[in-house]
């Protein structure tokens, strides 16, 4: 029996464990302690055990009432902005990651999966956006909570260059950034010719890891 229960679980395990026992740590996705749960007739028991501290996740970098702004409340809802993600703008997660366009076709659609309702996007240029997160990191663009916090994280690195071949109609990868979300790259129909190929860079504090995987389905 593996040793390794979802936090998620929590609610359904905890009448089976004693009443003077911590069970979830203020970091969502672990528990404080092993935890002995009494749920087989035969008299074994099943134990939950705190997670791991993974240094590479957005998570690790944040301020508990920051970190509380990126977790998941209620279902999650990509987002897809209206306007095509054209070449030459960046966006912007809150303070905490910004996506450069750096090529694409006009075709081109990105889908923004979070569970932090409290996390919005922004976008501007990319000749202006290292000079915008500067002013607006923690003050306007939040988390970070403010501009001490802003200033802590420090600027924002490009970690990650990906260049995906797109096809009409499909999804090409995600984008994800560990411990926050991931970017969903897509294409509409188009009367394009040739090769359709995206450009995107992605930048974020230092230490947090980006990587490129399969789509995930997505809704939005």
């Amino acid at each position: 029996m593996s040793p390794h229960i979802s936090a998620g679980l929590l609610p359904l395990v905890s009448p089976a464990t004693p009443r003077h026992l911590p069970l979830s740590a203020s970091t969502p996705g672990t528990t404080l302690s092993l935890l002995p749960i009494d749920c087989f007739s035969g008299g074994s028991q099943l134990y939950d055990t705190p997670g791991v501290h993974l240094h590479h996740r957005m998570s690790a970098r944040l301020l508990p009432a920051e970190l509380a702004m990126t977790m998941p409340r209620g279902r999650m809802r990509p987002y897809t902005p209206r306007e095509a993600a054209a070449e030459g703008t960046s966006f912007f997660w809150g303070g905490l990651a910004r996506i450069d366009v750096v090529s694409a076709p006009p075709a081109l659609r990105l889908t923004f999966c979070t569970g932090g309702s409290r996390l919005r996007l922004h976008e501007c240029p990319t000749a202006e956006a290292a000079e915008a997160h500067a002013a607006r990191a923690g003050i306007e663009w939040t988390p970070p909570q403010d501009a001490a916090s802003a200033a802590e994280l420090g600027e924002l690195q490009l970690v990650r260059t990906a260049r995906l071949r797109l096809t009409p109609c499909e999804q090409a990868a995600d984008l994800a950034i560990s411990g926050l979300g991931w970017v969903s790259v897509g294409c509409l129909p188009t009367l394009q010719q040739g090769a359709l190929e995206a450009t995107l860079a992605v930048w974020v504090p230092r230490g947090v890891e980006v990587f490129v995987r399969p789509p995930m389905p997505v809704g939005g």
